[in-house]
């Protein structure tokens, strides 16, 4: 009959611990962005129940959680702040504890008329108290809409989301240190602190610590709502500055192709009118003043024909600009675009900003150095666009004075994680390579 029991009570447990940690789950990925393959998500699951079940009588289930999350954030996203995966693994166990506490300590006492023991002692009980705690946390994630991915990409480049980030750290720390203090002080059986009843400082530092993390949340994602808004009117600004200035290339390069047309036949009459003249000489001076300056001008044409492949406006724009500019300086510019580059699906201002700094950050090396080579390769591989730019040769002396990358390119990079930036060195040569990942289709 014990065994009976005992095993009742384990199936009892299992079903309590498996909402609670598949539930905490949902809430981690939902802030987080991290989604394992279903296997995976099935084993940490598990592993969360197998810790919960030997560590929470020891170190809490708010810890236990803090841990599991901790160590999964740092491997997925090992390049983030310390202080930042901290945060968002300890967001979700402590959330849900105060909801735990504000609904069986407050909202089911209140409606059924019975003590908290009176809830704990019952399994239908507790399975409902955790299925309320559930459906109330989906409720505040539908009814707030807060963007925790736009959050968590510009907690450090905007001073009042990052003022907030800090705010709300505190507040979880707090109520981490104070929640479990309260109940240590219930485990040693001290009744009152401060003349006040331990189970009902338990109340007030849940109903305070829920009013003042709701306000906060809402408070960053404001101040991160903002922030993009500000980021897309920047790249909608870009947007226009570049379409405006590849209509003004375009309307040139026509009025280059109506002079071209219109002095063929002059030079053609030009040197028919030199060679029946039979004199070499002059055929050449014809040929060397009026014929190779158009023959000059074909490299550039080739390069700028070259431009046909890629079907991004701004793109296109910036390098029909930078080819002109190139050829005023007579700097040297390789452009390779073997293939066709179509819009993948990420905001071609955004990477646009990027692009144009990797042009910006070698200038100064091109004006100590003219006769350095300036390679640009843009290709599409598996879904991956990959725009290079290389220069050759560099100097060690270049490395040490290269600026970092502006705000506003690690704001773009920080926030579409679709981007990647590298930059490195081999043979002589600097690279440094914007790659896009496609997005799917739907």
């Amino acid at each position: 009959m014990s065994l009976a029991l005992l095993s009742v009570a384990t199936t009892q447990q299992f079903m309590l611990k498996l909402i609670l940690c598949a539930a905490e789950w949902s809430l981690f990925t939902y802030v987080t962005g991290i989604r394992p393959r279903f296997y995976k998500v099935g084993f940490l699951i598990g592993l969360h129940m197998v810790l919960s079940f030997f560590l929470t009588p020891y170190i809490g289930e708010v810890t236990v959680g803090l841990l599991l999350y901790f160590a999964i954030i740092s491997y997925k996203m090992p390049k983030s702040r310390l202080v930042e995966n901290f945060f968002f693994a300890l967001y979700p166990p402590v959330l849900f504890s105060i909801l735990w506490n504000f609904m069986a300590r407050i909202v089911f006492p209140f409606l059924f008329n019975h003590p908290l023991s009176y809830f704990l002692d019952s399994f239908v009980w507790s399975m409902t108290i955790l299925i309320a705690v559930t459906i109330f946390e989906r409720f505040l994630r539908e009814f707030y809409q807060i963007d925790y991915i736009s959050m968590k990409n510009s907690v450090w480049l905007d001073k009042r989301t990052q003022s907030n980030f800090w705010v709300t750290l505190s507040e979880m720390l707090s109520y981490f240190i104070l929640y479990y203090f309260l109940v240590f002080m219930q485990r040693l059986h001290v009744g009152k602190l401060l003349g006040i009843p331990v189970s009902v400082l338990i109340i007030v530092v849940t109903v305070v610590y829920l009013a003042v993390l709701m306000k906060v949340l809402i408070l960053i994602d404001y101040y991160s709502r903002e922030y993009l808004k500000d980021l897309r009117r920047t790249e909608q600004k870009h947007y226009l500055e570049n379409l405006e200035s590849y209509s003004q290339q375009i309307e040139e390069l026509y009025q280059s192709v109506r002079s071209f047309r219109h002095d063929y036949n002059n030079i053609l009459l030009s040197l028919k009118g030199s060679i029946e003249s039979g004199d070499l000489n002059l055929v050449t001076r014809v040929f060397d003043e009026i014929f190779q300056e158009n023959i000059a001008g074909l490299d550039s044409r080739d390069r700028q024909a070259k431009l046909i492949n890629i079907m991004m406006p701004e793109i296109k724009s910036f390098l029909f600009i930078k080819i002109g500019e190139f050829e005023s300086q007579n700097y040297k510019l390789v452009l390779n675009i073997p293939d066709i580059i179509m819009d993948c699906g990420v905001s071609s201002s955004a990477g646009l900003t990027i692009f144009s700094e990797m042009f910006d950050r070698v200038m100064p090396w091109l004006e100590e150095n003219p006769a350095a080579l300036v390679n640009v390769r843009i290709i599409e591989e598996n879904g991956v666009q990959s725009f290079s730019l290389e220069f050759t040769p560099y100097q060690q002396t270049d490395l040490n004075q290269l600026a970092d990358l502006s705000i506003e390119s690690r704001r773009n990079l920080n926030h579409y994680r679709k981007l990647t930036f590298a930059q490195g060195v081999h043979d002589q040569t600097f690279y440094q390579e914007l790659r896009v990942r496609r997005e799917p289709d739907r």
